[in-house]
């Protein structure tokens, strides 16, 4: 894209002045000078300059009455909607402009950014990914699409850690984020074993472990898998493993045609992880598809490679896509059928299987429609997370190799260095010199903000996300900021205007609606405090070491209500002591 394209698409995006007239230019010179169209749009970008929406929403949408199909005036009416919290009527605008200009990437990231604010995630996904797709050397619609996926990841993991299930997931997520000879992805998969029994926790258990050579746990870990779903394929790929190393050939041909049968995507995928140094010896034959995986990973080969060696499956035709979605049958679940918009089932099935099959790029859309579908979600989320996490990486690589603009640049480093890898210090760095290069941008000074909190710094993450909501008072995550940072100094009456104004925005937001009970009873709310926490807790709300139920404990007894205050009492020392003995059993196996 040229250089000056791009100055001028940049400046719309940051709301700069002289580019975007450069751009309304263009649109002059399909009208008469004089023309009220003209003026109004000149005045009502005028106001939108300087972030007075009231003004300027009243003169966009006249101009946008003299010419309904004109881009700019649909554009910049979308966007001043959009700030100014009216993100629903701001959709249809947007979607004009997009209409417009389809191969116009920033009409599809505020597209993108209007359904994620109306909690359509999967729409708001698939406009990110358009943008990507109409614009794929723009740096600008790179970093946007970045900056939605790590801000979903997070906000999937507080979702997750909001039900003891969803802990143990997101357990299982930080754990295969590293290394199996990591000792750290031993704990955590142990702890989340301990949350929830599900046989993938305990064939990942199973595989990091026969993986470093500790067979004997391995195969204890295998048999916990086994339990209650022992065809599982991540039982079948955890016993291949093993077979493979007691160097008994015929029992591990066994186990791996019997995954290519089923998904011969997964038996693919296995080749990120399986060593390429575990396969037969010259002359030992494996027959079918096992053969051609060990060949693969002797080799060295990629999944995608080997996804086109393998013969596909069988489609099964009589059988309920239920079935094959119990059955693992991850291919034939996508290629069933696209679900209609409102079966939420459906795309959780159609979801999870593109998930697990590593399409994530089609599996995100479906899983965010898929995540009503209660009795899937805690799966969906946490292929969520990977997914985003995955994608988020890999469009961040192709931003740093294009360099076209360093603030975007700065700001994408931050985001993966404080997101992806915890590093908040380095991405206190990079952000700084973000703003430094995007003083007016309050994205950026409220992702500064985040990452000083996080680096322990609460007195510039104040200040950093004061300034964010000083260009723009709507900005939910510099909100966050200053609860969380007035909430560690345990000022929680400072704390309660912004955590109020969280929950009210999002009430499904459990971890939010906590803090807001946390900050109710230490300012004397306590019926408040009651009404939110306590219907948590019922729901799942985790509270591994019992602190929550004590919090409890002391509002009932402030209440008067002293039974059920020594009941709550009881079960926070009941929940403490079991977390510390789950502690201790973890130190000593460390330790042998």
């Amino acid at each position: 894209m040229p250089g000056r394209r791009m100055r001028v698409i940049l400046a719309v995006m940051l709301g700069v002045v002289a580019p975007v007239m450069a751009g309304i230019a263009d649109a002059q010179e399909q009208t008469n000078k004089g023309e009220p169209f003209e003026t109004l749009l000149h005045q009502g970008f005028a106001a939108h300059q300087k972030n007075d929406y009231a003004t300027a929403i009243p003169l966009l949408r006249r101009a946008w009455q003299l010419q309904p199909k004109e881009y700019f005036a649909n554009l910049l009416l979308g966007i001043d909607l959009l700030r100014s919290g009216q993100a629903e009527e701001a959709v249809r605008f947007l979607k004009e402009a997009a209409r417009q200009r389809p191969r116009e990437e920033f009409p599809q990231e505020y597209l993108g950014e209007a359904n994620g604010t109306l909690q359509r995630y999967g729409e708001a996904a698939s406009a990110y990914e358009k943008a990507l797709e109409v614009a794929p050397e723009s740096s600008q619609a790179k970093m946007s699409a970045v900056s939605y996926y790590l801000a979903r990841f997070a906000e999937i993991s507080g979702e997750l850690r909001s039900t003891k299930g969803g802990l143990a997931a997101e357990y299982r997520l930080e754990a295969m984020s590293r290394p199996a000879e990591d000792a750290t992805r031993k704990e955590l998969l142990a702890r989340a074993g301990s949350l929830d029994d599900a046989a993938e926790t305990w064939s990942e258990l199973a595989k990091t472990l026969i993986l470093n050579g500790e067979i004997a746990e391995g195969e204890e870990s295998l048999q916990n898998a086994r339990k209650n779903t022992p065809d599982d394929l991540g039982v079948l790929e955890a016993e291949a493993l093993l077979a493979a190393r007691g160097v008994d050939w015929n029992l591990a041909e066994e186990k791996l045609n019997a995954i290519a049968a089923r998904s011969p995507g997964i038996l693919a995928r296995m080749t990120e992880w399986w060593p390429g140094t575990l396969a037969p010896k010259d002359g030992v034959a494996v027959q079918g598809a096992a053969g051609v995986f060990l060949h693969c990973v002797k080799t060295v080969c990629k999944a995608e490679e080997l996804r086109g060696e393998l013969p596909r499956p069988t489609m099964e035709v009589k059988v309920t896509e239920a079935e094959l979605f119990q059955e693992q049958r991850w291919e034939n679940v996508v290629a069933r059928r696209v679900p209609a918009a409102n079966d939420a089932a459906g795309w959780a099935m159609r979801g999870i299987a593109l998930g697990r099959l590593g399409d994530c790029k089609v599996g995100i859309p479906a899983l965010e429609r898929g995540l009503a579908e209660k009795s899937e979600a805690t799966e969906a989320r946490y292929l969520l997370s990977w997914c985003y996490a995955r994608e988020a990486g890999q469009v961040a690589a192709s931003l740093q190799k294009s360099q076209e603009d360093d603030a975007v640049e700065h700001l994408m480093r931050g985001d993966v260095l404080l997101r992806l890898q915890a590093n908040s210090e380095g991405a206190v760095a990079e952000y700084q010199k973000a703003v430094k290069g995007r003083p007016k941008d309050p994205s950026a000074w409220e992702r500064l903000a985040e990452a000083q909190l996080t680096a322990g710094k609460n007195d510039e993450a104040r200040t950093s996300a004061e300034e964010a909501l000083g260009i723009d008072p709507q900005r939910l995550p510099a909100m966050r900021v200053l609860a969380q940072a007035a909430m560690e100094e345990r000022q929680y009456s400072e704390a309660l205007p912004y955590l109020r104004e969280l929950a009210k925005r999002n009430p499904k937001d459990a971890t939010t609606r906590v803090e807001l009970a946390t900050a109710c009873s230490q300012t004397g709310a306590y019926e408040e405090a009651y009404k939110i926490l306590a219907p948590a807790l019922e729901a799942g709300y985790p509270d591994e070491k019992g602190s929550l139920h004590y919090q409890l404990g002391t509002i009932l007894r402030r209440m008067g209500r002293t039974e059920e205050a020594e009941r709550a009492f009881a079960a926070a020392k009941e929940l403490s002591n079991r977390f510390q003995r789950t502690s201790k059993q973890e130190k000593e196996g460390k330790e042998e």
